[in-house]
């Protein structure tokens, strides 16, 4: 049985999923992820027209230590082809190409950068490998990017890509770990201001929300946590009393999210506000964590290829 690698370079953690197929179907047989925090290496000064930042030295070089390990990995399963993928992580830096073409040189790995919309059309495909929802809204939160798509009789409707994600809000709002009452303000604004800018029909309002992505997922591990809830359906309220949960710096605070996601005790808290701010200006009262995402929508894409 043929194992493939799909390598997601995300603006905060790179993940390596290790897939087995047979037949039709394919099953995860590995994983591993890097926090590598890309986002963090990216020159803040604006280095083109389009107000595009370049990455740092240092966070290529990040970046290819973290490709190579992955890559001895891939060779311990004998995975017949590694496919890396970069997301809002190389989409939204200037210097992409010449970061593409060192990774290439230097690990020999050809890094495809997938668009806004092919973001979101991948989640959307890898979602519905575990749910059967028929009309919704789908979310995507990144740590740089946030997508949207709304679908309905399980078919697209629109997607959307906005720059703005757990991490660069992180960065840009937050002075210490956990985001003030006055910093979660200033990201939900920035949140709104950005869905004013799209344009979704209003049949795309009061639907489910699924949620894609660690952000999500690590929202339904804090609701099991916190409220010994399933951690795969949150209403909207319930959405909002974890939040409100983290309305302070305290001990106790940091501690819930070290004991359930260490590797995001700053960025956990910007992805929730975002999450709740999506869900109230589309009125959708119950949220839905998905299992997939993009990895398996686009490794599904790639199993539909005559190459594979």
């Amino acid at each position: 049985m043929k194992k493939y690698a799909i390598i997601d370079i995300g603006s905060n953690t790179i993940r390596l999923c290790i897939y087995q197929v047979q037949g039709h179907s394919f099953k995860l047989v590995a994983k591993k992820r890097n926090v590598a925090g890309l986002a963090a290496y990216v020159d803040r000064k604006a280095s083109d027209v389009n107000r595009k930042y370049n990455l740092q030295e240092e966070g290529i070089e990040k970046l290819i230590s973290v490709l190579q390990d992955f890559k001895e990995v891939c060779k311990t399963y004998s995975v017949t082809s590694v496919m890396p993928i970069a997301t809002a992580s190389l989409r939204l830096i200037s210097n992409a190409r010449d970061v593409i073409n060192r990774v290439q040189k230097e690990v020999g790995f050809k890094i495809e950068i997938l668009s806004g919309n092919e973001e979101a059309a991948f989640s959307y495909a890898g979602a519905r490998q575990g749910f059967k929802v028929k009309d919704g809204l789908l979310v995507d939160i990144g740590g740089a990017s946030t997508e949207l798509v709304y679908f309905k009789n399980q078919k697209v409707v629109k997607s959307c890509s906005m720059p703005i994600g757990s991490l660069n809000c992180y960065e840009k709002y937050v002075s210490r770990i956990i985001p003030t009452k006055v910093e979660q303000n200033r990201i939900r604004k920035d949140v709104l201001e950005m869905l004013d800018g799209i344009s979704l029909p209003d049949s795309a309002r009061g639907l489910t929300l699924c949620g894609v992505g660690g952000s999500v997922r690590n929202i339904g591990k804090l609701h099991r946590s916190l409220f010994n809830g399933n951690g795969e359906n949150i209403s909207y309220k319930e959405l909002k009393n974890i939040l409100e949960h983290f309305k302070e710096e305290k001990k106790a605070c940091l501690d819930v999210i070290l004991k359930v996601a260490p590797h995001r005790i700053h960025t956990l808290v910007p992805g929730m506000v975002i999450l709740k701010t999506i869900a109230k200006y589309f009125d959708c009262k119950d949220i839905l964590v998905c299992k997939y995402g993009v990895r398996e929508g686009y490794f599904v894409s790639q199993m539909q290829k005559e190459t594979i």
